[in-house]
């Protein structure tokens, strides 16, 4: 694993990376926004998805049971 810090759209340089490198697997997160926020705002994890050149594995946030008097982080 070698971190790498770019600018630029997220979407566009983690698969122009991927392409640069030879990757095997590109791993990202998904937060799970809804459909209605990903088609106004675009997901990058779906773009990654549908465009890559390698498998992509999609990491979802745990889910978290909530007892009394827990809090949920924003």
């Amino acid at each position: 694993v070698t971190p790498v810090i770019l600018e630029g759209q997220p979407k566009e340089v983690i698969l122009d990376e991927a392409e640069n490198w030879g990757a095997d697997l590109i791993i990202v997160g998904s937060r799970g926004h809804g459909a209605v926020r990903r088609f106004l705002l675009g997901s990058v994890s779906f773009a990654v998805a549908l465009n890559a050149p390698c498998s992509v594995e999609i990491v979802r946030r745990p889910f978290e049971l909530l007892t009394e008097g827990a809090t949920v982080p924003k």
